[in-house]
This record gives structure tokens, C-alpha cells and sequence, in this order.
């Protein structure tokens, strides 16, 4: 009984860890293009939104909302090209839409060189947590648990 109880903990810690904060990529200026790709992820609090600056000459600005490309006061500024190449934001929200623009040249309005984060705050809606696996988890837990 105690390795039932064993494996039960580690197939909840796998499922918890499975759900917890995450590292999401968007590239910045990716085939020299003046775009980010993707444009749009959907996140919880927590989660880190790492740009990865591939080409061009581009900036990462937070937008005040969705349809200009004006600097929300305080929001993030990545700079010209980070020399490391990433710029990484970390959602500090419950839920809403953070909206970002190139501000470089003209790339926001000439080229809408925009995106947005999709803050939602069911972790487990947003998530890539299959169902299969937390199902076979707990097969497998019930499984151990009778043999």
C-alpha cells in the first residue's frame, strides 16, 4: 500500500508541475519580416513571455490597447535589440489582454507589427495539460493501488 501511496504523490506532483508557470517564445522579426510570431498566446499570472529578437531591427513596447501604438505609461520596453537577443515579460495579471507593438521606424503602422497576451485565469483551460495524461495518471495510480 505505501508504493500505491508512493506513486500516487508523484503523479500529482508530475500533474501539478504539468500546470505551473511556463515559458512561452514569441520571435521578434522572424524570417526578416516585420512581424512577431506568433502575434497572439494566451497565459496565466505567472508565465513568462520570452521574446526572441531573430532579425531585423525591432523593440518590444506594451500598448495602451489594441488599436494604436501608443507606450502604456509604465508598462514594459524591451530597447532596440537587446544584446542577448531576448527580452522576457513575466504576467503579472489576473486576467485582461496586455497588447504590444514595435515601435522601431514605423513598423506598428505601416506593417501593424502588434500582438497580445490573453490572460486567463483558469490555469488548467489555458494550459497544454491533456486530459489523456491526467487520466492515464490516474489508471496507473489505481492500478499500482490494487496490485
Amino acid at each position: 500500500m505505501s508504493r500505491a501511496i508512493f506513486l500516487f504523490i508523484i503523479l500529482v506532483s508530475l500533474t501539478a508541475s504539468a500546470i505551473a508557470a511556463r515559458v512561452q517564445v514569441i520571435y521578434v522579426g522572424q524570417d526578416n519580416m516585420n512581424q512577431f510570431v506568433p502575434n497572439t498566446v494566451n497565459a496565466v499570472k505567472g508565465d513568462t513571455i520570452a521574446f526572441n529578437f531573430v532579425g531585423g531591427q525591432h523593440d518590444v513596447v506594451q500598448a495602451s490597447s489594441s488599436d494604436n501604438c501608443s507606450k502604456m505609461e509604465n508598462g514594459f520596453d524591451s530597447g532596440p535589440n537587446p544584446s542577448s537577443n531576448w527580452f522576457n515579460y513575466t504576467v503579472n495579471v489576473d486576467k485582461g489582454r496586455i497588447w504590444f507593438f514595435c515601435s522601431t521606424f514605423t513598423h506598428c503602422k505601416n506593417y501593424n507589427m502588434t500582438g497580445g497576451i490573453i490572460v486567463n485565469s483558469n490555469a488548467i483551460a489555458t494550459h497544454p495539460v491533456s486530459a489523456s495524461f491526467i487520466i492515464i495518471s490516474s489508471i496507473v495510480a489505481i492500478f499500482f493501488m490494487f496490485n
